[in-house]
């Protein structure tokens, strides 16, 4: 059962609102994690850094290390999202594994990021 919250609208009635997160559908989440995969090769491995959002390119020493960081780092995050949707198909997912998720895709993305500014 999902837990709701009920309000009283001004006609009187009640309203149910459901506190239920989640119910992610396996199949986008599994699309966006290849989306995701594609992305990261092509700027590791074709060299397509201006895939990149955020870093000025013309301040940086060495572009093509820029790209390999941010490109695997990238695959890496595709790889735990489509892991993810596996989790999902198997009914396993929850408020634990979700934040587990989460926390550990921005750790990798910001630390990605900056390590970047700093090359």
């Amino acid at each position: 059962m999902v837990p709701v919250s009920v309000y009283r609208l001004v006609d009187g009635t009640n309203s149910e609102i459901p506190l239920a997160v989640g119910g992610s559908n396996p199949t986008v989440v599994a699309a966006v994690g290849v989306v995701i995969v594609v992305v990261g090769y092509l700027i590791r491995y074709q060299g397509m850094t201006g895939l990149i959002n955020g870093i000025n390119m013309a301040a940086v020493a060495d572009e093509e290390r820029v790209g390999d960081l941010i490109g695997g780092v990238s695959m890496v995050i595709g790889v735990l999202v489509l892991g993810y949707a596996v989790l999902l198909t198997q009914e396993f997912s929850g408020n634990t594994i979700e934040v587990g998720f989460g926390a550990v895709v921005v750790v990798l993305a910001v630390g990605a990021v900056l390590k970047a500014r700093g090359m």
